[in-house]
């Protein structure tokens, strides 16, 4: 037998795999772009969600962003999209369903890219699947945003290495323009393929002006922005609100699980923590198999995954420690795409291979069941039924008193998305400072519908008003939104 007839069975059979990974791929695509649209408003607008609009919708959009902590781009696109579709709860959240399920098929192609077909397959189906993602694509956030302009930025990026032309420079630049307009953190995407190319260079594997196009996009790109950052970053570093920093020995010994998992909650609620300990046993362990791989054997693709994942993280944390910087994995989508590739290059390692498709299957599945879970039911401050519930008990006279405890610029962020049509409730609305200190009180008996969130800069306002009013009503918390109707007294 020739040597052509003997490797036509193995070419065979290497077809019929290459065939049964795209069948799978696709498939995984398929029920990815379903959770992403499934129940678009299943969730209540909670107030991060409501900043978004009353930025987006403010005629002085970074005199209003002083009190945020991110750049304008984000919130000029959802602007756009309420000019378009208007601001009903399913149309808003269509916009980031959309980009969400488009960063599945950029995904799926890096994915290849980075690990070959098979391997792709395990990082495609987790990265469907992955509740953080599908939260992101339920909430009208930059987060759905940022997601996708990483993805941008990497396949550009590739694209750049390979047919190196001044326009695919050019679109690199503009990438990493539009992630770091979405996000502070998103300039880290372009971070990651600038040390690609370091590490690339240092091992001769790229000529010097890969490195040098390659940093003079990305520079490119950040800098467009730093007028704009110049005048509004100062202001946002003085501003109240708080920068969340979660860098204790927990929070990062959790990490590789939270840019999978959000929300794990959800999980105990439903009696079945042990899937959360699941998923977190394999991400962390996964990752860990990843990167004892890239240091003892070369594999190009599985190290440009880690770089991707690594280096947003610890710029963040060097950020946080450095200049005062939030640390969450929030903040940390840039990072998501190659853990997440990187993690299932872990699990491929596993031997035998049954014992890795196994694994690979367990963690899905239990990835899957969050995101399913999630989706049963609204997981957001409860912003929603609160306000149906005064327009419902709202009678000529009352009044509105809203405890959200954020600066007054942001105060009816979300209140007014779902009181819009009732100019009447909002404009009886009164200031809690002056209320409580008696300076501005209605006649007593007068009805107040009290609106509080649970937070902890919020219980003091809260107890001194249970404490001087009569509570007629009093609602139980839904997600930290609770519900009073109080007699002045």
């Amino acid at each position: 037998m020739s040597d052509g007839a003997a490797e036509a069975p193995l070419r065979a059979s290497s077809q019929n795999q290459r065939n049964v990974s795209g069948i799978a791929i696709a498939i995984a695509v398929l029920v990815g772009w379903a959770l992403r649209l499934a129940r678009p408003e299943v969730h209540s607008f909670w107030i991060d969600e409501g900043l978004t609009l009353l930025a987006a919708q403010s005629d002085h959009l970074l005199d209003f962003l002083r009190w945020d902590s991110h750049p304008p781009l984000s919130f000029l696109i959802v602007r756009g999209w309420i000019a378009l579709f208007g601001e009903s709860d399913l149309a808003l959240r269509l916009l980031p369903a959309i980009m969400s399920c488009v960063s599945l098929v950029l995904f799926a192609r890096l994915a290849q890219a980075w690990l070959g077909q098979q391997r792709a397959t395990a990082a495609v189906a987790l990265y469907a699947v992955a509740p953080i993602l599908v939260n992101y694509a339920h909430e009208v956030r930059m987060y759905a945003f940022v997601e996708l302009a990483t993805l941008l930025v990497l396949l550009a990026a590739r694209a750049a290495w390979r047919s190196p032309t001044p326009t695919r420079w050019l679109v690199l630049a503009g990438a990493t323009a539009v992630a770091t307009g979405l996000h502070y953190y998103g300039s880290f995407a372009g971070l990651a393929v600038i040390a690609d190319t370091l590490l690339r260079r240092a091992k001769g594997t790229a000529p010097a002006h890969a490195f040098v196009s390659t940093t003079a996009a990305c520079a490119l790109g950040v800098g467009v922005w730093i007028p704009t950052f110049l005048t509004l970053v100062p202001a946002q570093m003085a501003n109240p609100w708080p920068r969340i920093v979660q860098t204790d020995a927990r929070s990062l010994a959790e990490l590789p699980l939270r840019l999978v998992a959000s929300d794990l909650i959800v999980l105990v609620e439903h009696g079945i923590p042990w899937v959360g300990w699941l998923l977190a046993t394999g991400c962390a362990g996964a990752l860990l198999l990843a990167l004892v791989r890239a240091v003892r054997v070369a594999d190009d693709g599985l190290r440009e995954a880690l770089i991707a994942c690594s280096v947003p993280v610890l710029a963040a944390l060097i950020l946080a420690t450095v200049a005062g910087g939030a640390f969450h994995p929030r903040y940390l989508t840039p990072a998501i795409p190659g853990s997440i590739a990187a993690m299932s290059a872990g699990f491929a390692l596993l031997q035998p291979a049954v014992l890795s498709r196994v694994v690979t299957a367990i963690v899905v599945a239990c990835a899957l069941a969050t995101s399913m879970l999630q989706l049963s039911e609204n997981r957001r401050e409860d912003y929603r039924a609160a306000c149906a519930e005064i327009r419902e008990r709202w009678q000529d006279g009352d009044r509105l008193l809203v405890l959200v405890c954020v600066p007054d610029v942001q105060r009816f962020a979300t209140i007014k998305h779902y009181l819009r049509d009732r100019p009447d409730i909002l404009g009886s609305a009164m200031d809690p400072e002056l209320y409580l200190s008696g300076r501005e009180r209605p006649p007593p008996g007068t009805r107040v519908h009290v609106l509080w969130r649970e937070a902890t800069i919020c219980f003091e306002p809260y107890a001194k008003l249970r404490d001087t009013h009569t509570v007629l009503e009093n609602e139980p918390a839904r997600f930290r939104i609770h519900r009073l109707l109080t007699a002045v007294p």
